[in-house]
């Protein structure tokens, strides 16, 4: 057994994915202790790590990350990448499905018989109006359901009948239902949907989102709209063209086996085991 320790980006998009290999590193008796924000705490020590908070002036809470860092909402392109590795990532250092979840009341909704379309945003670029008003205006008379994530409560007004929304579901929870994935191409979410063999309709010219939109368009499992905010013609278009073109999905399903070849945590928790083992094996020589 070995004490390891973990410092983790506090946004969902980065604690999540580590939530299975520090559940596979306990597994194998290891002592985690995990460093993140304090919104994180209560779900570090749920799955049995010791919690270590992050300095307060790394923290954001509940602020959105384009107010704690209010630099970074004034770069664009590379300069904002550059400034988000350094200053977002760097500077502060010194899934498996989630049962603790609640279904909506409306959850019975993506169990019908209907297409069901994911608009997401990530998240850190959190304007509405960028992706996810217009894709719900683009979809609200079309024969699908459609949910939004993630949109405080109140936020958005007068939804049409077939368009939920929630400030949070876990990917675990929801992707099986899914059918299409728009969004503005975070790199967790297009992971997470491709590994579900869901094919995704990209629109995201922040962070690294546009060299995620390109990787995706040569696969051929998604349609890259090639802009921030797309009108609700063009993501109508796009999600239309994926549900008549059963190529989209072909590729998505192709990348799906090609992800289940990985045994991430564990492929992962390896390598933890095998520096370990070669940095005791230098201090015993």
């Amino acid at each position: 057994m070995h004490k390891i320790i973990t410092l983790i980006s506090p946004a969902e998009g980065h604690f999540n994915p580590f939530v299975p290999i520090i559940i596979k590193l306990i597994e194998r008796r290891h002592e985690v202790i995990c460093i993140t924000g304090r919104t994180f705490k209560q779900r570090v020590e749920d799955i049995g790590a010791t919690y270590f908070p992050l300095p307060e002036k790394w923290d954001p809470r509940d602020m959105e990350i384009y107010d704690f860092f209010p630099e970074l909402k004034q770069k664009k392109g590379l300069s904002q990448v550059k400034y988000y590795i350094k200053h977002v990532l760097f500077d502060p250092i010194p899934a498996p499905l989630d049962q603790n979840y609640k279904k909506p009341a409306w959850w019975s909704e993506i169990e019908k018989d209907l297409p069901v379309v994911l608009i997401n945003q990530g998240t850190i670029a959190k304007n509405y109006d960028d992706l996810i008003k217009p894709a719900i205006g683009a979809l609200k008379d079309e024969n699908m359901i459609v949910l939004a994530l993630p949109v405080k409560e109140g936020k958005i007004h007068n939804l049409p009948d077939n368009t939920f929304t929630e400030p949070y579901i876990p990917f675990g929870n929801i992707l099986p239902f899914v059918d299409i994935l728009v969004t503005n191409g975070g790199f967790g979410g297009i992971q997470n949907a491709l590994a579900h063999g869901i094919p995704v309709v990209i629109a995201g010219a922040t962070e690294d989102k546009m060299e995620v939109a390109v990787r995706v368009e040569n696969t051929g499992a998604g349609i890259n709209l090639r802009k921030q905010k797309p009108s609700p013609e063009n993501i109508k278009n796009a999600v239309k063209k994926i549900m008549s073109d059963p190529s989209y999905k072909q590729k998505a399903m192709e990348l799906k086996a090609e992800y289940a070849k990985y045994d991430a945590p564990a492929l992962t928790v390896d390598l933890v085991e095998e520096l370990i083992e070669k940095q005791m094996s230098k201090a015993m020589t």
